[in-house]
């Protein structure tokens, strides 16, 4: 049976001062092209989250085959947006392909890897490793992603007249991910900020197929990670 693709692209970008999701690469508004990217796919149905400012989001799939789906309550956290998307996609038995639009260095073919493996994972599950030999440039964003999957670890006190070497941020798995139907009827349990980093991290070890994609550290989170993106030609540059 076809998977399903959800693309989650409710938020506020507080951090960031402008919504991300209109950001363009090549000229496309990244929720577009996250939304393309769904699509190409291959999915049998495309979902697409919808919550801040969710009349310019409307504007930017015009013409696109996907089922908009508004989350009043964006503001809560990611897990709403979830249990959005499950409800709207209902009872089924295909996989679904959970993605953002928040890393730019997405393309379809890392959507491909991530099926591919799912379909050879004992678990049924793929997702992206981030953490685990990130790029520098990436730890802020890894460390706010292992927050939010409820996997960050908290650092020992300094003692006074001691020199604290900061460890390497641990490997954690996230998005973009595809969970088998078992996992995903996970969705409607959801609260707050997290979302399915805690049931893969459940999984027997070894039963995850792990997509190693160093360029997808990269979200779109701060200014500064909006430069980074821009230096590296994966958003427009501001038009002089």
């Amino acid at each position: 049976m076809p998977h399903v693709a959800v693309v989650l692209g409710a938020g506020g970008s507080r951090r960031l001062g402008r919504p991300k999701q209109l950001l363009t690469r090549a000229g496309e508004p990244l929720l577009r092209r996250a939304a393309r990217l769904g699509l190409a796919s291959g999915a049998a149905r495309t979902v697409v989250v919808l919550g801040a400012a969710h009349e310019l989001m409307t504007v930017a799939l015009s013409g696109l085959d996907v089922e908009r789906v508004l989350n009043p309550d964006w503001q809560d956290g990611l897990a709403g947006s979830l249990r959005c998307a499950a409800r709207a996609l209902g009872v089924h038995a295909a996989s679904v392909l959970v993605l953002g639009c928040d890393q730019p260095a997405l393309a379809s073919d890392h959507l491909r890897r991530l099926l591919q493996g799912a379909a050879t994972a004992a678990s049924g599950c793929a997702a992206t490793v981030h953490g685990d030999g990130a790029d520098p440039g990436a730890a802020l964003a890894t460390t706010a992603q292992a927050i939010a999957a409820g996997m960050a670890t908290v650092a020992a006190p300094k003692r006074p007249g001691t020199t604290v070497t900061p460890p390497p941020i641990a490997a954690v798995l996230g998005m973009p991910a595809v969970l088998s139907p078992a996992l995903w009827r996970e969705a409607a349990h959801l609260h707050g900020d997290r979302g399915f980093g805690g049931a893969l991290r459940r999984l027997p070890a070894g039963s995850v197929w792990r997509l190693q994609a160093p360029e997808l550290q990269h979200d779109l989170d701060t200014p500064d990670d909006l430069a980074l993106a821009t230096a590296r030609g994966w958003i427009d540059a501001p038009m002089a």
